[in-house]
């Protein structure tokens, strides 16, 4: 995905996308106004001991993080938006990334906002997130890796019809055609 000076500023080459919200869920690009919360929620004991990485964020690592995360054309975070009943507020994340060959990796799954969880709401955005890979990217394949440990991440990607390619003995791998 090459920028094209008439669409892109110089400090954004990827392709902006219009946040979209489907009832009570939506998804919108990460901005630098939402990088402390991510940081919060990632870096809670429960939620980093699912990610590879599971060391603690620093405040300068994060902004090191998204200064990167921009200029990458094949990244793409979102912001999982959920109305509460008084309006949309952020309450996780989601992300394609190394989108190549009509292929991407589907992950940095998170529910950080505590009223949030239990909902279903990581289902719910990832079927728009599928759509939004189909529709505005050109995708037709996504894959994750995920810890076989993490049955509740498990089921939520099998509901969305990820399937089991392989496994070792710590990450189960799946992907889906889209």
């Amino acid at each position: 995905m090459r920028a094209n000076s008439r669409d892109y500023s110089p400090l954004q080459v990827k392709r902006p996308l219009e946040p979209i919200f489907e009832n009570d869920i939506g998804l919108r690009l990460l901005e630098e106004q939402d990088i402390e919360m991510i940081r919060t929620w990632r870096n809670r004991d429960d939620t980093r001991i699912f990610f590879e990485d599971s060391k603690i964020i620093t405040t300068e690592g994060q902004k090191s993080w998204f200064r990167q995360y921009r200029q990458k054309a094949d990244d793409y975070y979102f912001v999982i938006c959920w109305n509460d009943g008084t309006g949309y507020r952020p309450a996780g994340g989601v992300s394609l990334y190394s989108i190549a060959d009509g292929r991407a990796e589907y992950g940095r799954c998170l529910i950080g906002d505590e009223r949030a969880r239990r909902r279903d709401l990581l289902t719910k955005a990832s079927r728009i997130l599928i759509g939004i890979a189909r529709s505005r990217l050109g995708l037709s394949e996504l894959y994750l890796k995920v810890f076989r440990t993490n049955a509740a991440a498990i089921r939520v990607y099998e509901k969305i019809g990820f399937r089991e390619v392989r496994k070792d003995d710590a990450y189960l791998f799946m992907q889906i055609k889209i």
